[in-house]
């Protein structure tokens, strides 16, 4: 099984700069610990969380969302 993951690189990161690298690690860590693989995403612009989830509901990725403050 495989999970869709997408990261905003500058949410919550203020300064600091490697803090997409941190999460992408953590993402890869989590999914490799459950047995999944992850395909990661960082988003670009405005919208482009939304461009990247519709892409991978299209491509039969079931949607779920959770926020970093849960």
């Amino acid at each position: 099984m495989s999970i869709v993951a997408i990261i905003n690189p500058i949410s919550g990161a203020g300064a600091d700069s490697s803090a997409a690298e941190r999460r992408i690690d953590l993402v890869k860590s989590e999914a490799r610990r459950r047995g999944l693989s992850a395909d990661i995403h960082l988003t670009e612009r405005s919208g482009h969380a939304r461009e990247l989830a519709a892409a991978s509901v299209q491509r039969t990725a079931r949607l779920f969302m959770e926020s970093p403050e849960r």
